[in-house]
């Protein structure tokens, strides 16, 4: 999932958007709970999982950033250790590849590391 940074206040802020192609079933929500929005209560035990397929079927080293937003989801001075949990090394490294399909892809799947003690919005580039 890719993003639009906001230039000034007056520009649109974040528009949720895939901007790749061949990147398709893109889904974030409560791991385990694929149906729910991805919102997690304050000092839970709750995770997020994003999760999308590559229909390219060729492994990618797909890197991401969270920054953290203000209630009106422009990105806020917080610097990333003081929202997540530990400082990931960015690379999401769980995927799988398809087999017995039409379409082959590879899956690919991260759990998110977020601080639950933090309030505030989060973006995920």
């Amino acid at each position: 999932m890719l993003y639009n940074i906001p230039r000034t206040c007056q520009d649109p802020v974040w528009i949720e958007q895939v901007y790749a192609a061949h990147l398709k079933t893109v889904l974030l929500h409560r791991s385990g709970w694929e149906l729910s929005y991805p919102i997690i209560e304050l000092n839970s035990v709750e995770q997020l999982l994003l999760s999308f397929d590559d229909l390219t079927n060729q492994q990618k080293d797909y890197r991401f950033r969270i920054i953290h937003c203000d209630r009106y989801w422009r990105p806020s001075n917080m610097e990333a250790y003081e929202f997540i949990d530990e400082i990931p090394d960015n690379r999401i490294l769980n995927f799988t590849h398809s087999f017995s399909t039409y379409t082959p892809y590879v899956h690919y799947q991260l759990l998110l590391p977020v601080r639950t003690g933090s309030s505030g919005n989060r973006v995920i580039m």
